[in-house]
């Protein structure tokens, strides 16, 4: 089951040039599992983001529709000392952004410094 999960991952690496892993944090859809981490490609659409995390938590939601969701970016300060836990994004700070993402936006696509 590693091995194959590994492989999963190898795949999916190949096939997004650019990007990498992210926790998506799911509030109070699932306390049992405040977050998943996902590959996300720099390319990678926040619609596709949503239905990947749905599908990722399973359950009664791996039949929810991703238009009933919104992904939300949350930017801290670069000297922050949070661990970033689930709690630590329960009490953000002042100097701590929030946006909603439009389906069709690519929120890995800004951070590609090669472009």
């Amino acid at each position: 089951m590693k091995k194959r999960r590994e492989q999963k991952i190898e795949n999916r690496l190949r096939q997004i040039s650019k990007g990498g892993s992210v926790k998506i944090f799911s509030g109070d859809l699932d306390p049992s599992r405040p977050y998943v981490t996902l590959l996300v490609g720099a390319e990678d659409r926040a619609y596709k983001i949503i239905r990947d995390t749905l599908i990722k938590l399973g359950g009664e939601f791996d039949k929810a529709l991703p238009d009933d969701f919104c992904l939300i970016e949350i930017t801290l300060p670069k000297s922050t000392n949070v661990s970033r836990s689930f709690t630590d994004l329960r009490q953000l700070d002042e100097d701590t952004t929030e946006r909603f993402l439009h389906d069709d936006e690519t929120p890995f696509f800004e951070f590609d410094v090669d472009r």
